[in-house]
């Protein structure tokens, strides 16, 4: 089934009009993201905004393929919603952390089976490869999920991310989804920065998006190991690239906690937003600031694939001494406090 209008359009125009009904619904269920702590919000925020991105998803998704018939992509449609269950369940009982990332691994589990069945044999080196697939697929669902922090931050960095690799993959696979993933996102974004009507992603809505992301940048190796080019090094850096910024973040904040003797599962305000934001950048141009870095960031794979044979470590050395650089500086920055 084909759609008349463009994937991002399509998306973005469900997502914006289905928000208001799932904050409403949220309402209802009281699913609401209560103040205090180190939060910032002074009033309780609905957080169902996940189901609403969902929604977009969908219908381009259906557009682009139809209902799914063959058991890779069955089971691939139902992981996606698998950890936007996990992430909504999570919003209304808190969960323990290795109950969550028990569901997490599950639905994963799931992504990575279909990821199997893709394959025509599963030898001993497929199975290293899928369980690598399997702890890269966790680590994007949590590493995104670390990006909502702050309104506008999360859905920003998915929809730069997705339009990299949409960019970076056409004409080789079918980009509907990146495309839709950009624009449920942006559709998403007016309601998640209002502030009459505002509304949470929730962990539903980042662990949903950290999954398809991370998906779609493994799916990008895959993609572009089966076209004629390319004539720079080995794909396998590619996820690392696209997903830089984010790992980033994670790598200051195990660190960081690590060298303050504080639990690394306790959250605390010690991310790359908080940092720049202690460094007294307004929370909005923080906000765009990090998302445009972490589209940059992703960006050097376009770099890397375009070099010509034998270049393309020059882009990775390059890459790995920005990353190095970020972490250090990140991790000189020390931001706990009172409020931590």
């Amino acid at each position: 089934m084909e759609t008349a209008l463009p994937a991002p359009l399509l998306a973005g125009g469900v997502t914006f009009v289905v928000t208001p009904l799932c904050r409403s619904l949220a309402l209802k269920l009281g699913m609401v993201d209560q103040p205090g702590g180190r939060k910032q919000h002074g009033e309780p925020v609905p957080m169902l905004g996940g189901l609403a991105v969902f929604a977009g998803l969908l219908v381009v998704w259906y557009g682009a393929y139809g209902v799914p018939t063959n058991l890779p992509h069955i089971l691939l449609f139902l992981s996606v919603p698998g950890a936007l269950v996990v992430g909504a369940w999570d919003d209304i009982r808190s969960l323990r952390t290795h109950t969550k990332v028990g569901w997490q691994v599950a639905c994963v589990a799931v992504a990575v089976a279909s990821i199997a069945l893709s394959l025509p044999a599963v030898t001993a080196t497929h199975w290293a490869q899928l369980l690598l697939c399997g702890a890269f697929l966790v680590g994007a669902m949590n590493l995104i999920n670390f990006a909502d922090t702050y309104d506008g931050l999360c859905v920003l960095t998915c929809a730069g991310l997705a339009a990299v690799m949409g960019v970076l993959t056409e004409g080789v696979q079918n980009t509907a989804v990146h495309w839709a993933i950009v624009g449920a996102c942006l559709g998403f974004l007016p309601w998640n920065l209002s502030r009459r009507h505002r509304t949470f992603l929730g962990d539903g809505g980042s662990l949903m998006l950290g999954l398809l992301i991370g998906y779609l940048a493994l799916e990008t190796v895959w993609e572009l190991r089966g076209s004629p080019d390319p004539e720079g090094g080995p794909l396998w850096p590619l996820p690392l690239l696209l997903l830089g910024v984010p790992i980033l973040d994670g790598a200051v904040v195990t660190l960081h906690r690590h060298m303050a003797g504080r639990p690394v599962t306790v959250g605390a305000r010690d991310h790359l937003s908080h940092r720049l934001d202690a460094a007294g950048l307004p929370p909005r141009l923080m906000v765009l600031v990090l998302a445009v870095a972490t589209t940059a960031f992703a960006a050097t794979a376009l770099l890397y694939t375009a070099a010509p044979a034998g270049e393309g470590w020059l882009v990775l050395a390059g890459a790995l001494t920005l990353w190095a650089g970020g972490l250090v500086v990140a991790l000189r920055s020390p931001i706990y406090s009172g409020r931590s």
